[in-house]
């Protein structure tokens, strides 16, 4: 084969980057020194198994090498706009990321960058994260001279993962639990503004109208008032039954916070609603054999309800970020079990 054109191209700062031709034919090429042929290796292993999933456009890669001097990875060239399509994107990863296994790990050590990244096989998703990522990056900077400080940061968070991940399950089956907006209001409104269709109490529901028009008028045909949120009464049934939740009171704070704020309230206040036709409404619910009840308005918008104080104390605990990111975490699997149940609601 004559190559007729190498053209060097940009975007990464670990190899060499070629775009070669010959006649019709067009490959990316990546080079680097012969010593790291097993990341090319390990790299072109990923790109086969992530055609396999079959989420994302991934180039094919054709083969990788070294002659002594340099290693090297062919693959297929893409054409890039630069412009690209976010929500594809993002429905893609989320194909690839439903593609379990029995184990967390997988079948070869590869890299991040050019830093090796271990992937022995572990049967729980927090000790393999812990011991072949954070544990192994923390070994690293231990290597490395980073600061005692910062390795002492690191060891107390490995030491608090169980305890901080702790009770995740138990937040994400009660913020949302179906028997707890049992309120005719809600059910109305989440049957799309249509009483004749109550029956078995939701939380989600395929009803709902898809146009602000739409949710406006299915909202005030159910009484429902601007501004109500359901999550709050989420709160007051879980404290009703203070065994379902964590005994650690650090842990307990976390449980009832991440019900509260997943939909973005209660940081730190709780939104006032104005109701003066507000029905009195007794809410009870049984989840694994034990009873929880509410009645009344929730006021958790007052400011002595202890929503504040829990948040700040959390901020203590955790940091701005800390407790974001773990509000994300909910938030995010919230949003995919709702996509889950939409697209089988044919089934359901």
């Amino acid at each position: 084969m004559k190559l007729s054109v190498a053209q060097e191209v940009g975007g990464g700062s670990i190899n060499r980057s070629y775009r070669v031709s010959s006649g019709d034919a067009t490959w990316f090429v990546k080079l680097n020194q012969a010593g790291l042929l097993s990341m090319f290796s390990a790299e072109l292993e990923g790109l086969q198994a992530l055609t396999k999933a079959q989420g994302l456009r991934i180039p094919q890669p054709l083969c990788c090498g070294e002659d002594g001097r340099q290693a090297w990875l062919v693959m297929e060239f893409l054409e890039l706009d630069g412009a690209g399509d976010p929500v594809a994107l993002a429905e893609g990863l989320a194909e690839v990321h439903r593609i379990g296994a029995a184990q967390f790990g997988w079948q070869r050590d590869n890299t991040i960058g050019s830093t090796p990244q271990i992937n022995t096989r572990e049967d729980d998703w927090l000790s393999f994260w812990r011991e072949h990522r954070l544990g192994f990056q923390l070994q690293l900077a231990a290597r490395n001279g980073a600061l005692a400080a910062a390795l002492d940061s690191g060891e107390q968070l490995m030491e608090q993962l169980p305890a901080l991940l702790d009770g995740r399950e138990d937040v994400a089956l009660l913020h949302g639990w179906r028997h707890a907006l049992a309120g005719q209001s809600i059910q109305t409104l989440l049957h799309g503004g249509n009483r004749w269709l109550l029956g078995e109490p939701l939380a989600k529901s395929a009803h709902m109208p898809t146009t602000r028009a739409g949710r406006a008028a299915a909202r005030k045909a159910s009484d429902y008032p601007p501004g109500a949120r359901h999550e709050l009464l989420s709160v007051r049934l879980v404290e009703s039954a203070p065994e379902l939740l964590p005994d650690d009171p650090d842990m307990r704070d976390l449980v009832l916070h991440l019900i509260a704020t997943h939909h973005g309230h209660c940081r730190p206040l709780a939104p006032v609603v104005f109701d003066e036709a507000a029905p009195t409404a007794n809410y009870t619910f049984t989840l694994n054999g034990i009873q929880t009840a509410w009645d009344g308005p929730t006021a958790l918008e007052r400011l002595d309800s202890g929503v504040a104080e829990r948040y700040w104390r959390l901020v203590r605990r955790y940091g701005w970020w800390g407790l974001a990111w773990l509000e994300a975490l909910l938030r995010l699997a919230d949003h995919r079990r709702s996509e889950w149940e939409e697209i089988h609601d044919d089934d359901a």
